[in-house]
């Protein structure tokens, strides 16, 4: 276990994306999975489970199980205990299938408290196998352990995109790894050593722009500051042609109830038929279309013009065109006299509209799908009901999402990882 300094550097790893297909194995698996900057006292943590259904507790039990076999002792109380166990249902976030919320001293990166969810509205709606949840219960539990993620593609329930893997050889040798030194269990935690993360999990399309590692840095006030890596957002729509023909979308539209994607526009003259997914539309005289397809998953689809059954044109329909904006709190510094928030959207370019008990207080530019202001640390309470909504030139306003509350003491703060 490396020491860790007052002046420290955190790796911080992306929870499990949800995948809809079986993910091809590379050969760069890490024979063992990385360590995480923080981990319990010993190779052994109490927990109780919060949540109320016997389906529930039945993925929370097998998934402690998992843990056990391989090494780590979890043992179920029923008492307060560092290590809760639950689930929500936030149709609002459904590309957020759950995520572990880890606070942890920097001192000596042990762990303070963990809070381990599922989101079961988006489990639902992707139609995770009881096996699935089973498996990113693990890869939560991985986190909250002290584990990192294993690389892209590779065989491990630490597979930054794993739905279909159980704990493997790697993992086992993570966690030996992660606790084949000690850490003392006496040292006081002080405000300025205390750092909070939280790791989500994402549907495919759908996730964050900030979805790679993030480094947090502590300076000599103890001030923890997350910087994360992005990787490109979603392209705008773009449309190809061949010779003249073209398309052109007038709207897009996505109904969650009945899981259409429907799609209006016009087409240039010589294109007779449109085509998207599996559904085939007539463009009429005044060459205006509509079509609607049943999907399942949020991706970028491609729109096809046809004449005889011959493609003459195509244009992408993007994730950033119907799925509802989104964001999550990113970075929250708590300094002096003011609290810095960032906030990372599912969209490149468009404002975030910053609210006070219902009252507009103002706008806030969303560039490479961030969002930065600060707040007066006074202004920044419960009661004062902050809230927020975002907006981009394709789609409408999402519903108002509430603003994460800091805490007061100067030195603390919540990194989130993507």
């Amino acid at each position: 276990m490396k020491s860790f300094k007052k002046s420290i550097l955190l790796i911080i790893g992306t929870t499990a994306l949800i995948g809809f297909s079986h993910q091809t194995a590379s050969a760069s698996t890490l024979s063992t999975t990385p360590g995480a900057a923080w981990r319990y006292v010993s190779k052994k943590a109490n927990y109780n489970v919060l949540s109320t259904s016997t389906k529930y507790k039945s993925i929370w039990a097998k998934a402690t199980k998992g843990w056990i076999n391989n090494g780590f002792k979890w043992k179920k109380i029923t008492s307060t205990s560092k290590t809760t166990l639950n689930t929500y249902s936030n149709t609002n976030t459904l590309n957020v299938a759950g995520r572990t919320d880890t606070q942890y001293d920097l001192s000596t990166g042990r762990i303070i408290s963990n809070k381990v969810y599922l989101n079961r509205a988006a489990l639902d709606k992707y139609g995770y196998t009881t096996t699935q949840r089973v498996n990113v219960a693990m890869h939560e539990l991985g986190h909250a352990l002290g584990l990192a993620h294993n690389s892209k593609g590779s065989v491990s329930v630490m597979n930054p995109s794993n739905r279909y893997y159980e704990i493997k050889t790697p993992d086992v040798k993570g966690l030996k790894k992660q606790y084949s030194t000690t850490i003392s269990s006496d040292v006081i935690s002080t405000s300025e050593n205390i750092v909070t993360v939280t790791s989500y999990t994402y549907v495919p399309g759908t996730e964050s722009s900030s979805d790679q590692d993030s480094t947090t840095t502590v300076d000599a006030n103890g001030i923890a500051t997350t910087i994360s890596y992005n990787s490109s957002s979603t392209s705008s729509s773009t449309s190809t042609k061949t010779a003249t023909s073209s398309l052109k979308t007038s709207k897009v539209t996505y109904s969650s109830k009945t899981k259409k994607l429907t799609v209006s526009g016009t087409a240039s003259s010589g294109i007779s038929k449109v085509k998207l997914g599996k559904t085939t539309a007539k463009v009429n005289k005044k060459h205006h279309f509509t079509v609607a397809t049943k999907i399942s998953g949020y991706k970028t689809w491609t729109l096809k013009g046809l004449k005889s059954g011959k493609t003459l044109a195509t244009k992408k329909i993007t994730t950033s065109q119907y799925v509802t904006p989104s964001g999550l709190v990113q970075n929250v510094s708590t300094g002096k006299k003011y609290a810095a928030y960032t906030i990372s959207t599912s969209f490149k370019k468009g404002e975030l509209s910053l609210y006070r008990k219902g009252k507009f207080v103002k706008k806030v530019a969303v560039k490479n799908s961030k969002a930065k202001f600060k707040l007066a640390k006074s202004a920044v309470t419960k009661k004062a009901k902050w809230t927020y909504k975002l907006n981009t030139s394709t789609t409408k306003q999402s519903k108002a999402q509430s603003l994460l509350i800091p805490v007061k003491k100067v030195g603390q703060s919540y990194a989130v990882s993507y």
